[in-house]
């Protein structure tokens, strides 16, 4: 094994007071940091704590250059493995927690093994807490998270109607669309749904409304999450 090393540390979900303290002495000592994108709310009093010498990028020319999402993460990988390969340690700075909901991890883990560098993770907020307290549920209780890309790839959603959902990374109004789309072969039109966006921050915004308009709308950013409350007991909805 190399003595280089990749941090892939969590920003946590949203405000600088929401990092924890290991990320931020990740941070606040690397020698050269990679952030996945600078669109994230604490991404400002992150730089201005960085050291004075060290080097800064950030990923969102890839999402510009790269029509698709897997090239996006190749290349993302091809970044943070030169990276390591020319720094003793690089930090890759992700939103939430990098083990949760963070498509890059497990190909960085995969490639960094193939080349021999050690890969730590040093774990940040996830977006799932904030958004199940944003709008009072318990995700213990049953709580069911996926990915709103895979919702919206299905015809009929697999998931649980008796029990909550949260659908991550509703980033965009089209996205909304697809997924309303989904839900609707489980769940009737008028079925409330609430939109989270920022949750637990001062932005924090809550938009409930009908299934059927979910995409009624321009509540829709990176930070954006829908909460989908189980059915009522002894529902006879059928699709």
């Amino acid at each position: 094994m190399s003595r280089n090393r990749i941090q892939i540390v969590g920003l946590g979900p949203g405000p600088f007071d929401q990092l924890t303290l290991g990320a931020w002495q990740a941070l606040q000592t690397a020698p050269c940091v990679l952030l996945r994108t600078d669109r994230h709310p604490c991404v400002t009093e992150v730089r201005a704590g960085l050291r004075a010498d060290a080097l800064v990028q950030s990923c969102d020319d890839l999402y510009e250059s790269h029509a698709e999402f897997d090239d996006v993460y190749a290349a993302i990988v091809e970044r943070v493995l030169a990276l390591a390969a020319a720094h003793e340690t690089v930090v890759y700075a992700v939103p939430g927690h990098p083990a949760v909901g963070e498509a890059t991890t497990p190909r960085i883990r995969a490639a960094a093994a193939a080349a021999g560098f050690a890969v730590e993770l040093i774990g940040g907020l996830s977006f799932v807490e904030p958004s199940f307290a944003a709008v009072g549920i318990d995700p213990m209780d049953g709580g069911q998270v996926i990915d709103a890309m895979i919702m919206a790839r299905q015809h009929h959603p697999m998931v649980d109607v008796n029990l909550p959902l949260l659908l991550a990374q509703v980033y965009a109004r089209w996205l909304a669309s697809d997924v309303k789309l989904t839900l609707l072969n489980a769940y009737p039109a008028d079925h409330a749904v609430t939109v989270v966006t920022a949750a637990g921050s001062p932005q924090q915004r809550l938009v409930t409304l009908p299934l059927a308009e979910l995409d009624h709308g321009d509540h829709f950013d990176h930070l954006t999450s829908v909460y989908v409350p189980p059915l009522p007991p002894h529902s006879s909805f059928t699709a």
